[in-house]
């Protein structure tokens, strides 16, 4: 079984890995972002009153992994949206 709060450990760790990779090419890590924040909504059982947002920034990840052309406002929406996601997550002590 696992420690209470590994999995916040986890991700923060992550998050903190990714935030740097967001700044230089945040095209390419949204894709790991998005993974990361899929683990997080399935261990909260869902996202919340953050849902629509979240459905749009996975709408224009899924573009960039199927190599669409994607606006940079587009890209900064989704990069600030699954941050948003993520900040909410953590505050109702996720994985706490």
């Amino acid at each position: 079984m696992q420690e209470p709060g590994l999995d916040r450990h986890e991700w923060e760790t992550e998050m903190s890995d990714l935030e740097d990779r967001l700044r230089d090419d945040p095209g390419n890590a949204l894709l790991e972002l998005d993974e990361l924040l899929g683990r997080m909504v399935e261990a909260n059982g869902g996202a919340g009153d953050e849902l629509r947002d979240l459905t749009a920034a996975r709408e224009i990840t899924r573009k960039i992994g199927a190599a669409e052309d994607v606006d940079p406002g587009d890209i900064a929406f989704a990069v600030n949206a699954y941050r948003e996601v993520y900040d909410d997550l953590l505050e109702n002590d996720l994985g706490a």
